[in-house]
């Protein structure tokens, strides 16, 4: 009898040691990176989990240390920092959150990704139980090897959430600070003026399309008088010279101040204030904070991403 002799080379033992390893059992680990969209809703659920916790300090800590908080039941000025940020959320919570049936629902209407990591967000939100209420919110967010962290949060209760309509001659102004904090945006300052003032401009004579041209081709409005966010130039010019045409329109002097800027990529910029309308007489009729994110243009110009406006809610919604 003969007998053959056979050699296995390493290349031809490889896939028979693999195929072992799975016959035996032994499992392979794959790790998987979660996408932005993952994270950012694992963000937005711990956000909600810490609302209806009533954990105002764990919420401040979603945020970065030098972020910003404008919020219309949240007084007439906005929260910057994370100190300040968790004594409004305590002051919400006191308001807002008077029984556990009181719990915070989101829906995220948009989410997109810009560059440097930055998350431009902004959807609805409901209070649900006794004295519950709702409304529209937007955020700025930064995507970092940590995780996401909130730079800026805008919010608004809709106008017919509230017990009544608010009686503005009555209410004694908070003075906006007399120094604008432009931290390392201070270059944009008279780019932002040019911008404040043609919309403004525009607001006061009734001129629809250059209030429009101040946003980008695919800009938003996110306003506490309009039931729905505004998509693009034309979307915003068309709702805005409807609103001019309306019966119950007032015309009024609009008049708005930069309180907070800062550059947060090399083409993308933040900043929030004031604003407030007068009629002839000079009485104010009305007057809240905004929100924005701004694109810089290679003109060094500005135009708004996204504009979040609200009146200054001051007075509990409906209970």
């Amino acid at each position: 009898a003969t007998t053959e002799i056979y050699t296995l080379s390493l290349h031809d033992a490889l896939p028979i040691f693999a195929a072992c390893l799975l016959s035996c059992g032994v499992e392979q680990k794959v790790t998987t990176t979660p996408s932005n969209k993952e994270k950012f809703d694992a963000s937005t659920n711990k956000f909600l989990d810490l609302w209806n916790a009533g954990d105002a300090e764990s919420l401040s800590m979603l945020f970065a240390e030098d972020s910003v908080r404008v919020v219309s039941n949240d007084g007439q000025l906005p929260s910057v920092g994370r100190k300040a940020i968790a004594a409004s959320f305590k002051e919400g919570f006191r308001k807002f959150k008077t029984s556990p049936d009181n719990l915070l629902n989101t829906k995220i209407s948009s989410m997109v990704e810009l560059e440097g990591g930055i998350i431009m967000a902004h959807g609805t939100f409901t209070i649900a139980g006794e004295g519950g209420f709702n409304g529209k919110w937007a955020s700025i967010e930064r995507n970092t090897e940590d995780g996401i962290e909130i730079l800026m949060e805008s919010a608004h209760v809709t106008e017919s959430s509230l017990a009544a309509p608010i009686d503005f001659a009555s209410v004694e102004r908070v003075p906006n600070p007399d120094v604008t904090d432009y931290g390392n945006a201070a270059k944009f300052e008279e780019a932002m003026n040019r911008i404040i003032t043609n919309y403004t401009k525009g607001a006061t004579t009734g001129d629809a399309a250059l209030i429009a041209s101040t946003f980008t081709p695919d800009g938003i409005q996110i306003v506490s008088r309009q039931n729905e966010a505004l998509h693009g130039r034309t979307a915003i010019e068309e709702a805005i010279s409807a609103s001019f045409s309306a019966d119950d329109y007032t015309p009024g002097t609009l008049s708005a101040k930069t309180l907070r800027m800062r550059k947060v990529t090399d083409s993308l910029l933040i900043a929030n204030g004031t604003w407030q309308v007068a009629d002839k007489e000079g009485q104010i009729t009305r007057f809240g904070q905004w929100g924005n994110i701004f694109e810089i243009q290679e003109d060094g110009s500005l135009l708004m991403k996204r504009s979040e406006e609200h009146t200054s809610e001051l007075q509990s919604p409906c209970s």
